[in-house]
């Protein structure tokens, strides 16, 4: 999953990361990313992902609640 100038997008870099349990790594990414973009897509559904592997369900539940209010038909936020 690489772009065309063959790096990895956001998304397939914190997967990765996920894949290989390096959790903090994740979260730092992640976290660093949500920083500088609050609504970021990939950082949204990146983010959604690592917190129900680590069961915090009703964090990522109450983060995604107004989102997915304030963007019904937006696709990331639909996914995550």
């Amino acid at each position: 999953m690489s772009q065309e100038n063959g790096s990895e997008n956001f998304y397939t870099t914190i997967h990765r990361l996920l894949i290989f349990d390096d959790y903090a790594k994740a979260a730092q990414v992640v976290d660093e990313k949500l920083s500088v973009e609050s609504c970021s897509r990939e950082a949204i559904l990146s983010w959604t992902e690592l917190k129900l592997l680590q069961g915090q369900t009703d964090t990522a539940l109450k983060r995604l609640g107004p989102l997915m209010k304030a963007f019904p038909e937006d696709p990331y936020y639909l996914l995550a």
